[in-house]
């Protein structure tokens, strides 16, 4: 499974010491550099075997999509649009939804959360949901319920 990420997911995740849970549910995670160096900007300072950093090759591709989303994501965007990921994992709205009309399937740290329950990795999204809010991340009162009714937990 080829999957890459931007830099929120990986963000909120070791923010509430859950990074290994990518690992887990995904084996091997790819990020663009400038993914990278957004998380070297922010104090994150692990080095994980399993977390690799890779280019996209088509700069013309991540300049138009810069138009747009913050590099970033623009970056994240292109490496799985030349990768053929089965999956990006991405948390921002507008790239999100600029990732799904470019034909990719994404997924953000509430639906890391979701697999995580599904494999057994971990045994409630709820306490890891308050956690991340609690840390800044934003998430409305009515999508909280929402998930938390996804996942059997209302």
């Amino acid at each position: 499974m080829i999957v890459v990420s931007d830099t929120s997911v990986i963000l909120h995740l070791a923010g509430i010491d859950l990074l290994e849970i990518l690992h887990r549910v995904y084996g091997a995670v790819l990020m663009p550099p400038q993914v990278r160096n957004e998380l070297l900007e922010s104090g994150f300072s692990e080095s994980l075997a399993w977390l690799s950093v890779q280019a996209p090759t088509n700069r013309t591709r991540v300049l138009e999509l810069m138009l747009d989303l913050d590099p970033g994501e623009a970056e994240a965007i292109a490496l799985a649009e030349e990768l053929h990921a089965d999956l990006l994992l991405i948390d921002e709205r507008r790239g999100n939804r600029v990732a799904q009309r470019a034909g990719l399937a994404t997924s953000g740290i509430l639906g890391v959360l979701a697999r995580a329950k599904r494999m057994g990795f971990i045994e409630a999204c709820r306490p890891h949901v308050d956690r991340l809010i609690a840390g800044n991340f934003w998430l409305s009162p009515s999508i909280r319920q929402r998930f938390l009714d996804s996942v059997g937990e209302s």
